[in-house]
């Protein structure tokens, strides 16, 4: 691992749970339905919060959260996935909210509070 890998990650203070839903077939009923499967469990990593001032067109300034999750590049959140963060003793449900900002040593995704939790 490079010098700077190991400095980023030095920083993720946080734990993250990777859930996707995941077809499944009842072998009695043969019915399918989705169902929650975790995909990857207890993955260190690094959520920061920053408000953003934005000007709405009638003039009036709102000012809104960027949750932005900072986490190794091998590992893979696909969309619709929900990611259950731990941060500072507590854990949030978020959704993955678009595509993720690939770099060489992490990236990074935007991410939405999940809407049973907001």
């Amino acid at each position: 691992m490079n010098a700077t890998r190991k400095a980023i990650e030095s920083m993720y203070c946080d734990r993250c749970t990777i859930i996707e839903k995941i077809e499944d077939t009842d072998p009695i009923t043969n019915v399918t339905s989705l169902k929650d499967m975790i995909i990857h469990e207890d993955i260190p990593c690094r959520l920061s919060i920053s408000n953003i001032t934005v000007t709405s067109d009638d003039g009036a300034a709102k000012v809104t959260q960027q949750i932005k999750l900072f986490i190794s590049p091998e590992i893979e959140i696909r969309a619709g996935s929900k990611i259950i963060v731990t941060h500072s003793g507590n854990k949030v449900a978020y959704k993955k909210s678009g595509f993720p900002a690939m770099h060489t040593n992490h990236q990074e995704i935007i991410l939405d509070l999940l809407e049973e939790h907001a």
